[in-house]
């Protein structure tokens, strides 16, 4: 929270809010739920199949209803662009928006443990009734450890598995539709393509493709409740 604060009191700043501190009351959203992710089929010798993870979704957010209910602090040259804004989000830099988890081991399938970071994002909503649909970017990090079985491989480790690990910056293109089950609780369907810096694993066969995207099925349980902060 001290982060989304400090967010906030930049973004207070930049439209030309009052300096002195006052009390502001805005929803923070706390979202978890399942994820499918799914990897280009020609990385690897042995095709990938999708594995599972965990997204999360920890932000401040400031709705509508807090930007009408703070209309009279914003100067009135920045109130037509703020009004017709939805919803701003404010994510916490230092938690992953997903943990990677596949434990591999069927089928020779490699074993993919990780994490991604999206540090910064834009989204353009879209009002579809009583649910909501937006469109985005968000630069993403990512990384992943990524372990395979392979033979006659030279770079190995005693038990026959070598390891790469992916790091790597990227863009991801989203859409997502959130639905309210109630004013505190909506229930959020998405899909994500992330495109990295190509990256080659180790084992891969001659006519294999460096690592440059990851793409994501998502569903999320949102639990959202106000909380005050002092800008």
């Amino acid at each position: 929270m001290k982060k989304a604060c400090k967010v906030l009191s930049i973004l207070s700043g930049a439209l030309g809010l009052p300096a002195e501190a006052y009390g502001l009351e805005i929803p923070l959203n706390i979202g978890v739920g399942p994820s499918l992710f799914t990897l280009p089929d020609r990385v690897l010798t042995t095709k990938i199949d999708p594995f599972f993870g965990i997204n999360l979704k920890i932000k401040a957010i400031i709705d509508k209803e807090t930007i009408e209910k703070n209309k009279a602090r914003i100067p009135i040259k920045y109130r037509n662009a703020i009004e017709k804004t939805n919803e701003v989000r404010i994510g916490y830099l230092y938690i992953p928006a997903n943990l990677i988890i596949a434990p591999g081991g069927a089928s020779g399938q490699p074993s993919i443990y990780g994490a991604t970071w999206k540090p910064l994002g834009l989204d353009l909503p879209v009002s579809i009734g009583p649910a909501s649909l937006s469109l985005g970017t968000e630069l993403v990090l990512t990384y992943a450890a990524i372990t395979t079985e392979l033979e006659n491989q030279t770079q190995v480790n005693s038990k026959g598995k070598t390891t790469t690990h992916f790091v790597r910056p990227g863009i991801s293109l989203n859409a997502e539709l959130d639905a309210a089950l109630s004013k505190s609780i909506l229930i959020s369907l998405g899909a994500s393509s992330s495109f990295y810096i190509p990256q080659t694993l180790k084992g891969a066969n001659e006519t294999g493709d460096p690592l440059w995207r990851m793409s994501e099925l998502r569903a999320t349980l949102n639990y959202r409740f106000p909380v005050e902060v002092n800008l």
